[in-house]
């Protein structure tokens, strides 16, 4: 994880300039050196921790009613402060989230593709192995089908007077979606061990089946929570509050159970602490994104703290 920045910045250096190498390795040192002074110094001198100052000065203020860092730190109660959507702002957002759409949906346009292709490889399946690797692929499918349906109507829908109401197009909003997906996602991959370790835990019998079984199930259920989004479904975006069906019981149904269909998918690999501690990392990116979605979604509507209140449970019923 401390090679995070420094890998960031080197991607995006040699993704601007494609014939440039550029590692801030070797200076890793020097720059966490100085990262821990700053972080003392400003700790003794505000009498605050660095972290919640840093999350309150990229989030947008709103009221305690999820227990949000930035009302332990006084933020005023602003919420739900876009009450009316004209033409000309919808214009803007339209306009906008076009940006949004051309990175992430060009890139889920290669998944459905590359889905496709590894479903017709395996073909009619002859074995249990192949039908449960049969089915992930073309519900990976379905999945992002559903997704391009929630962008598609984004794009056309401004024809009738439909606008999106608000975007998260701040540097933070791009960087805790753009994590989950190759937009940057693949620095995190660069940087987390290998999910499969020398002696995996599972390798045959019911054990394995199990697993097959949990990841058959989970990627099920996350593909009909993405379409229980249906036409609101977006990134980074505020088109409404959706309080049916999943997302009556938890506020993020589809993050929860993404993650849960990666770590079952990826179970059978795990072997050693290391591996744990690197499926973790799923977990963690989902929490964060689920965080800055509230937080947006607080500021922006203000339907959305009443629907915090009815579903109070982020991820697991009646517990968190």
């Amino acid at each position: 994880m401390g090679m995070m920045p420094l890998r960031v910045g080197a991607y995006l250096i040699n993704l601007a300039n494609p014939g440039a190498f550029v590692s801030f390795d070797p200076y890793l040192p020097y720059v966490w050196g100085i990262f821990a002074a700053l972080y003392y110094v400003y700790l003794l001198w505000r009498r605050r921790s660095p972290v919640l100052a840093f999350w309150r000065a990229i989030s947008y203020p709103t009221t305690d009613s999820m227990h949000s860092p930035q009302a332990e730190l006084g933020a005023g109660k602003k919420v739900g402060v876009i009450k009316q959507v004209g033409w000309k702002r919808g214009f803007i957002m339209w306009a906008l989230h076009l940006v949004i759409v051309y990175f992430f949906a060009t890139t889920l346009i290669s998944f459905l593709i590359g889905d496709i292709a590894a479903a017709q490889l395996i073909g009619y399946p002859e074995s249990m192995e192949e039908f449960f690797a049969a089915s992930k692929y073309i519900m990976w499918a379905l999945t992002v089908v559903g997704v391009l349906l929630g962008y598609g109507y984004s794009v056309v829908s401004i024809l009738w007077g439909q606008f999106i109401r608000n975007l998260d197009f701040t540097i933070t909003g791009w960087l805790t979606n753009a994590f989950c997906y190759p937009l940057l996602g693949v620095v995190i991959w660069h940087m987390v061990p290998s999910f499969t370790g020398p002696s995996p835990i599972i390798t045959a019998g019911p054990a394995l089946y199990l697993m097959l079984v949990l990841g058959f199930v989970f990627n099920l259920l996350y593909m009909l929570s993405i379409w229980n989004l249906g036409t609101m479904f977006d990134l980074m975006a505020d088109k409404g509050v959706r309080t049916s069906f999943f997302y009556s019981v938890i506020r993020h149904p589809n993050y929860m159970l993404e993650a849960c269909m990666f770590f079952a998918l990826e179970l059978v690999g795990l072997s050693g602490g290391i591996e744990w501690l690197a499926i973790m990392m799923i977990f963690f990116l989902y929490w964060i994104r689920s965080e800055r979605e509230d937080n947006f979604m607080l500021y922006s509507n203000p339907e959305y703290e009443p629907y915090t209140h009815t579903t109070p449970y982020k991820f697991i019923p009646g517990v968190y």
